[in-house]
């Protein structure tokens, strides 16, 4: 398989390489979602800098996008990462990404050239998250003292 998966303290990380079909894309998901320590996860970077050529029918992006949408009623406010900086591939990310979005997923997703932007990107959002929860406690305490 072109691809390698690495699990991180909390979170995945998948490279692809060479030439990619919908079948390693399936491939991922299945090591990903079929995994127990998924269940821990709170972002996926999936990173496609290293694909040569990709193969993906819109049919397939959709089919790709609503396995996810069924992953999200058990795996809930994930971060998805989705790196490259190839024509081909940033569009092929879109659609799928939009097409997500259409379904109310709670994922949160971004598109960036390297690995370096998507950890950025992660801390960023996480450090939001935290900022976020932190306001909400506040203004709950605050209502109830």
């Amino acid at each position: 398989m072109p691809f390698e998966i690495s699990w991180e303290k909390q979170g995945f990380h998948i490279r692809f390489f060479g030439h990619i079909t919908e079948k390693e894309l399936q491939a991922k998901n299945w090591g990903f979602s079929n995994n127990p320590r998924c269940n821990s996860c709170s972002y996926q970077i999936v990173d496609g800098s290293k694909i040569e050529s990709i193969e993906l029918s819109d049919l397939e992006i959709t089919y790709l996008a609503s396995n996810d949408v069924g992953m999200d009623f058990y795996l809930r406010n994930i971060y998805v990462v989705l790196v490259g900086s190839h024509p081909e591939l940033k569009r092929i990310y879109r659609q799928y990404v939009s097409t997500c979005l259409k379904t109310d997923m709670s994922w949160k997703y971004h598109i960036c050239d390297t690995v370096e932007q998507a950890r950025s990107w992660l801390t960023e959002s996480k450090l939001s998250k935290w900022q976020d929860q932190m306001a909400k406690l506040k203004e709950h305490r605050k209502a109830n003292s």
